[in-house]
């Protein structure tokens, strides 16, 4: 399950997720997991750095780094969290 507010105690250019083994906070300073500074590679996009692997991976002829299902699982959460937003309402995974 994941929670997510845009009407928290944390100022308007912080994003707190909160799920059940955890929490996220998005930062102009950066990224936390469960209060841990989280690094981040920033030596290409992140849109860049997926392509290249997934084709990587069929060239070779590998599995790909991330499935359908998880696609579908992210797609599902980034629209729960509009939802949350537009309505100020706790959303359910």
């Amino acid at each position: 399950s994941l929670a997510f507010s845009t009407r928290t105690h944390y100022t308007r250019t912080e994003t707190l997720f909160i799920g059940t083994d955890g929490h996220l906070l998005l930062t102009r300073r950066g990224v936390e997991l469960n209060g841990e500074a989280v690094t981040l590679d920033q030596s290409e996009d992140s849109f860049t750095l997926q392509m290249r692997l997934f084709v990587e991976a069929l060239l070779a002829d590998r599995e790909v780094p991330v499935s359908g299902g998880e696609v579908l699982k992210t797609v599902r959460t980034l629209d729960l969290v509009r939802r949350a937003s537009e309505s100020g309402q706790t959303q359910t995974f």
